[in-house]
C-alpha cells in the first residue's frame, strides 16, 4: 500500500509537471512560430535581395527618391505629433474635464488602433477630395492633398497619432502625487517643479514616442496608399518607401 501511494504521488507530480511544460511548449510555440519566424523570414528575405541587387535598392532613382521622401515626411510626422500628443497626453493626464466628454476623447485617441489602414485611408481619401469636407475648402486657396506631399504627412499624421500621448500619459499616470508636493514644499514654483522634476522622467517616454511615430510612419502603407495610389503616373519623385517595395514584388 505505501509503494503504491508512493507511485501515486509521483505519477501526480510528473502529470502536474509535464501540465506546466504543456502551457510552457505552448507559449514558447506561439511566440517562436506566430512572432518570431515570420519576423525572421522576412528580414532574411530583405537581406537576401539588398545584398543580391543592391543597386536596385540603393543607387536607382526611385528608391533614392523614395527614402528621401518617406524620410521627411515621417520627420514632419513626427515633430507635430510629438508636440501635439505630448500636450494632449498631460492635458488627459492632469486635467478631469466635462466627465463623459474627457471618456468619448480617450476613445477618440485610440481611433487609428482600432480601425483598419484601408479605412482610415478611404475616410481621409473622402475627406480631402475635391468635393468632400475639408477638401472643398482647401480647394479654393489652392491647396490639393490628394496625390500630393501634403496626402502623405495627412495621412503619417493620423496613424502614427496616438503613439506620443499614450505614451506621456502612461508615464505622468505614474507620477507619484507626493514628489511635487515634496519640491513644491521645499520652495520650488510649478514652473521649477516641471523643469527640474517632471520633465526628466518625461524624457524616456518622449524619445519613445517619437521612435513609435518614426518607425509606424515609415512602414504605413494602406492609409497611403489610399490617399496617394496615383502616384505610380505621378513621377518618381512621388514614391514612398513602402509603395516602392509594394510595385516591386
Amino acid at each position: 500500500m505505501i509503494l503504491i501511494n508512493t507511485m501515486w504521488f509521483f505519477i501526480q507530480d510528473f502529470l502536474i509537471s509535464l501540465k506546466k511544460g504543456s502551457q510552457y511548449i505552448w507559449s514558447i510555440s506561439y511566440i517562436v512560430f506566430g512572432l518570431l519566424v515570420p519576423i525572421l523570414t522576412v528580414y532574411f528575405t530583405a537581406i537576401q535581395i539588398v545584398f543580391l541587387d543592391p543597386h536596385a535598392f540603393i543607387m536607382e532613382p526611385i528608391a533614392q527618391a523614395a527614402y528621401s521622401l518617406t524620410l521627411a515626411m515621417s520627420c514632419i510626422a513626427c515633430i507635430f505629433n510629438s508636440s501635439f500628443g505630448a500636450l494632449l497626453g498631460w492635458v488627459m493626464a492632469r486635467f478631469n474635464f466635462f466627465g463623459p466628454a474627457r471618456k468619448l476623447a480617450d476613445c477618440f485617441i485610440d481611433l487609428p488602433f482600432s480601425i483598419s489602414t484601408a479605412v482610415s485611408g478611404a475616410a481621409l481619401a473622402t475627406t480631402y477630395a475635391t468635393n468632400g469636407i475639408f477638401g472643398h475648402l482647401l480647394n479654393q486657396f489652392g491647396i490639393t492633398v490628394l496625390f500630393t506631399k501634403l496626402g502623405i504627412a495627412i495621412a503619417m499624421l493620423f496613424a502614427s497619432f496616438p503613439y506620443m500621448t499614450r505614451t506621456i500619459q502612461a508615464t505622468l499616470y505614474e507620477i507619484e502625487p507626493e514628489i511635487e508636493e515634496a519640491s513644491a514644499s521645499l520652495g520650488a514654483t510649478d514652473g521649477e517643479t516641471f523643469r527640474k522634476v517632471i520633465f526628466p522622467i518625461l524624457i524616456p517616454s518622449l524619445i519613445a514616442g517619437a521612435l513609435f511615430i518614426v518607425s509606424r510612419s515609415i512602414g504605413e502603407f494602406g492609409t497611403i496608399v489610399m490617399i496617394f495610389i496615383k502616384c505610380s503616373i505621378c513621377g518618381f519623385s512621388r514614391n514612398c518607401i513602402t509603395f516602392t517595395v509594394f510595385r516591386k514584388f
